[in-house]
């Protein structure tokens, strides 16, 4: 199963959030998760929810801005 993940605000690095679900569960209406992580990359906590979570399937697709 894929794991869930996030952009860290500060990095822009993707941080697993620490569950994986299927695609099937990830888009289902059923309400919206939300939560906080600990980003292992600046070590703050970040909050989240499904709009801004995604597959790690799905990350290939993600553009990334790239900052000098």
């Amino acid at each position: 199963m894929p794991e869930l993940l996030v952009r860290c605000p500060i990095t822009h690095r993707s941080v697993p959030v620490g569950f994986r679900t299927d695609r099937a569960a990830f888009e289902s209406p059923k309400g919206d998760i939300a939560s906080a992580v600990r980003c292992p990359h600046c070590r703050r906590l970040h909050g989240w929810s499904k709009r801004t979570a995604w597959l790690e399937d799905d990350a290939q697709r993600v553009t990334v801005p790239l900052f000098g």
